[in-house]
């Protein structure tokens, strides 16, 4: 059984599998002639005839299929209407809004004991043991495992409060590959110690691609008194890395050597979109890149509740002020010109998503919306912005519910079978970049907070389109449920 089939292949096999001639199908679904059911099983047909064909051979239970089953033969038709790797890679990007994130310690480390046996430990207990030093450099090529990278960036998150830690991660750009990798790469992607480059196919010598797609590990350890050891790990599968104690230490710097000289022609994923944040007046900084960044572009968003950009600084201003007086943010009459400077960017970002002549799309959580309902916080609500009032709520609200009703170029949606949190925003900037961002940020640019914008033209397209063909065709509410809901939150405010 292979791990991708087109619903043909699928359909074929079961038939195989239980016996079952196309003749008995055909008179057990209802079809007159054969000849449109040979269509269907040498997929010559339309993802409209197959979905069509689906609901009936259901409907009939003549195949008798398990629920798991009958999940795996819906999947076949979701691979043949968008293709193996199209569905490969909206798979992985929807893994961020409905599923929870891969369990750490899923892997094993194999190694050689000073007997020369094989020894067999969990991963995230090997990393502890090594992380426990002054200095750590990582050196990861490839390796796009989500769950590798998880139990990795567990242990070393908690290495760089004890020790410095940099990690350099190389890994592809090819057709079908920039989207998986982006989304395996979300449990680390944030971290200041964390530098990742991207390579496109043909962009360098042969043999430093296929360096690049070993899924090794390079480890650097330094100890307190400046001595210096090396290791390496190479991924074996899904599960499994070998370790080893490398001997040849000027091999590892003739490598990094090699990969850096192809620096030139690789893509950063972080843009440098924000610099280290010291004191208030940086945040009109941040928040005037944004506004660039937003202006007069469509763009195709996916966030847990009302980002602070649909807000009018009207409702901002009394929020500001009390939340900047409690937080001490900054002295008394600096804090009035910081926030009428703040004022004119908001409103300016106000404007232009609600006037400019380019398209917004924006899908919510429903879970999160009514949190922020309940509470008056948003799932990324700035640090030193005072929750906002049940009054404030639903003016906020009202707006919104007028502009998805009114505004051609505004629209609205609700995630539906919604299961889990969303872990991260991700908005399109079309022609500009895609943002990642935590989904429970809190904005403190100086403690944790990050972000990566990504200008990949191939991520671009792959996400634009996973949104607008995959997310609002099967994943989100109707208008009239979304407007219905809207109507509900409302109500809750009295």
């Amino acid at each position: 059984m292979k791990q991708y089939e087109r619903f043909a292949e699928h359909m074929t096999r079961l038939l195989d599998e239980r016996g079952i001639s196309t003749t008995e199908l055909a008179r057990a679904v209802g079809f007159k002639s054969r000849n449109s059911l040979y269509r269907i099983l040498n997929d010559q047909t339309s993802s409209d005839v197959e979905q069509s064909f689906f609901n009936d051979l259901k409907a009939s239970g003549c195949l008798r299929l398990t629920s798991c089953e009958w999940a795996r033969l819906e999947e076949s038709l979701e691979i043949s209407r968008l293709g193996v790797e199209n569905y490969i890679s909206h798979r992985a990007i929807r893994m961020l809004l409905s599923a929870p994130p891969p369990e750490a310690g899923m892997f094993n480390c194999f190694m050689r004991d000073g007997n020369g046996s094989v020894q067999q430990k969990p991963l995230y207990g090997v990393l502890k043991e090594m992380t426990r030093c002054a200095r750590l450099e990582v050196t990861i090529y490839n390796c796009c495992n989500a769950g590798f990278i998880r139990t990795l960036a567990k242990e070393l998150r908690a290495a760089a409060n004890r020790c410095q830690v940099r990690v350099s991660h190389y890994f592809f750009a090819g057709k079908g590959e920039v989207v998986r990798n982006m989304m395996a790469t979300q449990a680390i992607l944030y971290e200041d110690w964390y530098n990742a480059y991207m390579m496109t196919p043909g962009s360098c010598a042969q043999e430093t691609e296929v360096l690049l797609r070993t899924n090794t590990v390079l480890f650097s350890l330094h100890d307190a008194q400046g001595n210096e050891s090396f290791e390496q790990m190479v991924m074996l599968d899904r599960q499994n890395i070998v370790r080893s104690m490398m001997v040849d230490h000027q091999l590892l710097r003739t490598l990094d050597d090699v990969v850096r000289s192809s620096l030139p022609q690789m893509h950063p994923v972080k843009s440098d979109f924000r610099d280290k944040v010291h004191d208030a007046k940086d945040y009109l900084r941040y928040t005037e890149q944004y506004r660039q960044l937003e202006h007069n572009c469509a763009i195709m968003s996916l966030k847990p509740d009302v980002p602070i950009n649909y807000i009018h600084p009207d409702i901002l201003l009394s929020p500001v002020l009390d939340g900047f007086t409690q937080s001490n943010m900054t002295e008394e009459q600096e804090m009035h010109q910081l926030i009428s400077a703040l004022y004119s960017i908001q409103l300016k970002r106000f404007n232009n998503f609600f006037k400019k002549k380019k398209v917004t799309h924006t899908i919510f959580s429903p879970k999160a919306m009514e949190r922020f309902v309940r509470t008056g916080k948003q799932s990324d609500h700035f640090f030193a912005i005072r929750p906002y009032t049940p009054a404030e709520r639903k003016a906020i609200l009202l707006h919104l519910r007028d502009q998805a009703a009114n505004n051609p170029y505004f629209w609205v949606y609700f995630l539906k079978n919604e299961e889990n949190e969303m872990q991260a925003e991700i908005t399109l900037y079309e022609g500009k970049g895609v943002m990642f961002m935590q989904a429970d940020t809190s904005y403190d640019l100086d403690r944790g907070h990050n972000e990566a914008l990504v200008d990949h033209p191939e991520l671009n397209e792959t996400f634009k389109e996973f949104f607008m063909k995959d997310m609002l065709t099967s994943h989100v509410l109707s208008y009239q449920d979304t407007m219905t809901l809207l109507d509900h939150y409302i109500q809750m405010l009295g």
